[in-house]
C-alpha cells in the first residue's frame, strides 16, 4: 500500500465503565486518497472454488490470471479463512464448535474438562495403527501450535485470539512424523502455570495408559510441558529444541542480567 508522510495521528480513548470508544483521526497534510483495492466477487468465487488449496497457492493462481496488483496476499488469506469457515465452524463458541466437529467425525475423545478451565483432547487413530503394525515409538515431541484461525480445525501454534492453545503429541518413526493426539486448552487469566501443567499432565497420561513409553521427548523451554512429561515418564530423556535454547542464550547474553 502506498503511504504518505502526512504527519497523521490517531487518538483512541476507551471508557470501560461507559463501554464507549472515542476515535480522533487527524491529517495535518492533505494527500491523494489511496486506491480502492477491495476484493471483487469474481475473486471471492475463485477462492470458494479452490478453498482446499493453501492461500498462497490461490494467490499465485490469481496473480497468473491478472489479479489487481493492489490486492495483497493477506486479503486473499482473510477471505480464504472467512469463506472456509463452513468446513469446520459449528458454533460461535470455539469450544462447543470443536466438540461438535469431533462428534461429527467420530473422533476418539480422551479428555473433556470444563473446570477449572476448558480442555478437550482427542486421538488421531495413528497411534493405534502404529501399534497394530508392531511399530515402537521411541521419540515424540510436544508443543503448542500457532493459531491461524479461531477454531480447532485450523489452529496451529501458540495462543489464538480467543484465548485457546492447541497442543500436539507428534511421534517420529524412521524420520517420518505422526501426530498422535491433540489437546485444545483454554488459556486465559484463569489458567496459570500450575493449572496448565495439571491439564497437560492429564493429557499425556492418557497416552501413557495406552502404552506410550518413549525414550526421548522433544519440547521447547516451556516448563509446563517439561514438568508434565517428566512426571509422566521420569526415565525418558527430555530434549529441548535447539532453536529455543539458542534464542534463550542469545537473549540472556544480550540483556543486562548477569548469568550465574
Amino acid at each position: 500500500m502506498k503511504r504518505f508522510d502526512c504527519c497523521g495521528e490517531i487518538n483512541i480513548i476507551i471508557n470501560l465503565e461507559m463501554k464507549t470508544t472515542l476515535v480522533n483521526v487527524i491529517h495535518k497534510i492533505l494527500h491523494e486518497l489511496p486506491k480502492e483495492a477491495s476484493i471483487p466477487k469474481c475473486v471471492k468465487d475463485f477462492i470458494s472454488e479452490n478453498i482446499d488449496l493453501l492461500p498462497k497457492e490461490i494467490y499465485a493462481r490469481l496473480v497468473e490470471n491478472g489479479l489487481d496488483p493492489e490486492i495483497r496476499q493477506n486479503q486473499i488469506y482473510f477471505w480464504w479463512s472467512k469463506l472456509g469457515e463452513t468446513r469446520y465452524k459449528r458454533d460461535s463458541n470455539s469450544f462447543l464448535s470443536a466438540k461438535t466437529l469431533l462428534e461429527e467425525y467420530n473422533c476418539i475423545k480422551i479428555l473433556d474438562i470444563d473446570l477449572p478451565v476448558q480442555a478437550i483432547a482427542f486421538e488421531t487413530r495413528l497411534y493405534q495403527m502404529l501399534i497394530e503394525n508392531n511399530i515402537l515409538i521411541k521419540e515424540f515431541g510436544i508443543d503448542a501450535n500457532k493459531s491461524i484461525n479461531n477454531h480447532m480445525i485450523s489452529c496451529t501454534y501458540n495462543t489464538n485470539n480467543l484465548g485457546f492453545e492447541l497442543y500436539v503429541i507428534h511421534a517420529e518413526v524412521d524420520g517420518a512424523g505422526f501426530p498422535l493426539a491433540y489437546l485444545f486448552l483454554e488459556h486465559n487469566g484463569k489458567c496459570g502455570d500450575s493449572i496448565r501443567t495439571k491439564m497437560i499432565t492429564k493429557f499425556v497420561l492418557q497416552l501413557k495408559e495406552k502404552g506410550l513409553d518413549p525414550e526421548f521427548i522433544l519440547t521447547d523451554k516451556d516448563w509446563a510441558q517439561i514438568k508434565a512429561c517428566h512426571s509422566t515418564w521420569p526415565k525418558a530423556k527430555i530434549q529441548l529444541c535447539r532453536w529455543h535454547i539458542n534464542r534463550a542464550i542469545t537473549t540472556r547474553l544480550q540483556s543486562d542480567k548477569i548469568v550465574t
